[in-house]
């Protein structure tokens, strides 16, 4: 069990510093980014990530850790209260955890293909 959560967090390490590798790579002869990319399907699907997205999954994130604080504090002992606010902060764990991976994952993209 030990193990498998210590191949776990390497994992999560390796796709969290992944980002910073794609920073450091210089892709000779491939356009700087000097180009207008405000009428190309990428600039659109940034602005549409950057203003709907982000904010949005960042309120339900929240909106799960109050409702965990809530559910703690009303739990009054009940032992099935407690393991739902403990879902609730698993959850909201794991929301944090996809939203930084994904946002990696974006920013590794477009610095591979040079957009800025």
């Amino acid at each position: 069990m030990i193990f498998k959560k210590n191949i776990f967090a390497f994992f999560l390490t390796l796709l969290l510093i992944l980002p910073n590798f794609s920073l450091a790579v210089n892709f000779i002869g491939l356009p700087t980014g000097n180009q207008n990319y405000s009428d190309s399907i990428g600039w659109v699907l940034t602005q549409i990530f950057n203003l709907i997205i982000w904010p949005v999954s960042v309120l339900v994130i929240i909106i799960l850790f109050i409702m965990a604080g809530f559910s703690f504090l009303t739990s009054k002992g009940d032992a099935a209260k407690l393991e739902q606010a403990r879902r609730f902060v698993i959850w909201g764990i794991v929301g944090v955890v996809v939203i930084l991976i994904s946002f990696s994952i974006v920013q590794t993209v477009k610095n591979i293909i040079g957009v800025t």
